[in-house]
């Protein structure tokens, strides 16, 4: 028992230093997006091309710090057990779309197709930007470690259920790792150059969001066969 409570001692204890850290963070970077903003409201056109491609550079990386200290602090809501819900009947097609929206720039460097199959009928008991959320991320992960073919979105309904698949043709996933990528801060696929790009937050959490929901995630997948993230939710 008392091992018990200095461990939830301890995930409190982290999740509020992790939360006072990230704010400090934001405030700094607020500032100099700010001055990167000021600089080029003339556009890039009144620069050099190098003062640019190095203003270009700041704003880039400031932006991925940014997301980063946001996913941070997601996390530390969702320790603290105080993210909000919006339930309501979420049409999944739109969902979907959105979400694959938001990302086509992506996997369109990449020449990667990414595609929706998702009926237009189905609904699912959710809310609509957390399950965006979770949708963003898995997609992102998929082109993020997908260096050519495919990224697809598919749904199916299961009596109540509705599941809601995120498959890839990437690097895939060793089967002893399925379970630890939803684990903090866990990274696999380290041979991969994109890796280490992120905080090993994401997969926590979204599985934390679904359940949230009343639902689960799960993972399928094999080395060199691609990836198959399932979202279980209830249908609305």
């Amino acid at each position: 028992e008392q091992a018990v409570m200095r461990a939830e001692l301890e995930r409190v204890a982290m999740a509020r230093f992790l939360g006072a850290m990230s704010h400090e963070f934001r405030t700094p970077l607020n500032s100099i997006l700010g001055f990167v903003q000021l600089m080029t409201m003339d556009g890039f056109d009144a620069l050099t091309e190098r003062q640019g491609h190095y203003l270009s550079n700041i704003k880039s990386s400031g932006d991925h710090l940014l997301g980063l200290v946001d996913e941070l602090l997601d996390f530390t809501k969702v320790q603290a057990g105080q993210v909000e819900l919006k339930m309501g009947r979420v049409p999944l097609d739109a969902a979907v779309a959105r979400a694959i929206d938001a990302v086509s720039p992506l996997a369109g460097a990449k020449g990667l197709r990414i595609v929706g199959r998702v009926a237009r009928r189905i609904r699912v008991h959710a809310d609509a930007n957390r399950l965006y959320q979770v949708l963003l991320n898995l997609l992102s992960n998929s082109i993020k470690f997908t260096d050519e073919g495919f990224v697809e979105v598919t749904a199916v309904v299961e009596g109540e259920w509705v599941e809601v698949a995120v498959t890839d043709s990437g690097i895939g996933i060793a089967s002893g790792d399925l379970e630890r990528v939803f684990d903090e801060f866990v990274q696999v696929g380290p041979d991969h150059p994109n890796a280490q790009i992120g905080t090993g937050l994401g997969l926590t959490f979204a599985r934390a969001l679904i359940k949230a929901m009343g639902g689960t995630i799960t993972a399928l997948s094999a080395p060199g066969k691609g990836s198959t993230f399932t979202v279980r939710l209830p249908r609305a």
